[in-house]
């Protein structure tokens, strides 16, 4: 009978919290890159066309399918409602 014995110490389990943690921000700022060069946004009080910013995109409360909308603050009138996205028609 072969027994093997794993041990993690503290340093070890930090580091693989510290690896899973930038994973994760790679997959959302991949995410944000392409998103974000397909679709728009309309602010229902000003009626502002824009993209979001990379800190507005991730304090929205980003779900994982890119259809749901976002609770985004409008870079004009600084209004924070929930917003559809557009898509771009250039696309």
């Amino acid at each position: 009978m072969i027994q093997l014995s794993v041990s993690f110490s503290a340093a070890h389990i930090a580091i693989l919290i510290g690896i899973i943690l930038l994973v994760t921000l790679a997959a959302e700022l991949i995410r944000f890159v392409f998103y974000r060069r397909k679709m728009h946004f309309i602010c229902p009080e000003c009626k502002h066309v824009f993209k979001p910013t990379l800190l507005n995109f991730l304090g929205s409360g980003a779900t994982n399918t890119a259809s749901a909308g976002k609770m985004l603050t409008c870079p004009k009138c600084g209004k924070r409602s929930y917003m559809e996205p557009e898509k771009d028609r250039w696309q």
